[in-house]
């Protein structure tokens, strides 16, 4: 992975907010912690491609899941939250018709 630098100092790149979405959806679909869908990400193939990372890819792990997760329901409330995830879905199932 490349590093970034931010004001002198690296740092990792941050992830693709779409990928991170699509992994929290996977987590509320199936009822599992953020820290669960990290480690099923890393050891699934289908939940690996789904949100677009490639299979040598790490996914993100699940303190960047649930800061996403808590700032969308901070900001925008629970019904931003969930209105996200139903949006993704909405997306998934007109891509795959």
């Amino acid at each position: 992975m490349a590093i970034t630098r931010v004001k002198g100092k690296q740092v990792k790149p941050p992830y693709n907010r779409s990928m991170v979405l699509k992994m929290l959806l996977f987590s509320y679909l199936w009822n599992v912690s953020e820290r669960m869908i990290a480690v099923l990400s890393n050891d699934s193939l289908s939940i690996t491609l789904f949100p677009g990372l490639g299979t040598d890819e790490k996914a993100s792990d699940h303190a960047t899941l649930t800061s996403l997760k808590n700032r969308l329901v901070k900001n925008g409330g629970l019904k931003a939250y969930i209105a996200a995830l139903v949006f993704i879905l909405y997306i998934v199932f007109w891509l795959i018709q």
